[in-house]
């Protein structure tokens, strides 16, 4: 598991972060993935800064496609998620 400790954010509700198994993915649009707690909370505290780059992943839901924000791609974090998630989608 790439963040075993990841904590995801309902954007359009405004909801605390919450756990991945606290969530009902199939309803979200907008959606927030963090590192953890600490990298949550740092982004709350900070917002885009040296030392929250790739640690949140920003997921973006249409009927038809998935959109997915990082900060860089080729961090190892950034590139496994992207490699995780391609795998996982129909050709």
């Amino acid at each position: 598991m790439l963040w075993p400790e990841a904590v995801f954010e309902d954007v359009e509700g405004h909801g605390p972060p919450r756990s991945y198994g606290q969530l009902a993915f199939a309803r979200l649009r907008d959606v927030f993935a963090y590192r953890d707690f600490a990298a949550a909370a740092q982004w709350k505290a900070r917002g885009a800064a040296a030392e929250t780059a790739n640690t949140m992943i920003h997921l973006l839901k249409s009927s038809t496609t998935i959109t997915v924000v990082v900060d860089d791609p080729r961090h190892p974090d950034m590139t496994a998620y992207l490699a995780l998630l391609e795998s996982g989608l129909p050709a």
